[in-house]
């Protein structure tokens, strides 16, 4: 879950990167909705909570459609989160 915050913070498309209140919000929203953790695994439920620009929603939508990948581990995500 924190994975795919970072990952998103590091996104140069968006415009306004989500923040720690929008993380608070999402595990928030994420706890209230029982989802298993192999479906948040898949892709980013709720993203309407951590990102609040309707074109950084639609930029993700888009990465979503061409079969975008989501780091599933902190190696993933480069040497500044593997210290």
């Amino acid at each position: 879950m924190l994975i795919k915050f970072y990952w998103l913070r590091e996104q140069n498309e968006l415009r306004k990167k989500p923040s720690t209140s929008e993380l608070i919000d999402w595990i928030s929203a994420l706890l209230r909705s029982g989802m298993s953790i192999q479906k948040i695994e898949e892709h980013i439920p709720f993203v309407g909570a951590l990102l609040k620009k309707e074109q950084d929603v639609d930029a993700l939508l888009k990465y979503d459609e061409k079969g975008g990948r989501y780091p599933k581990n902190w190696q993933e995500l480069g040497p500044r989160y593997n210290q």
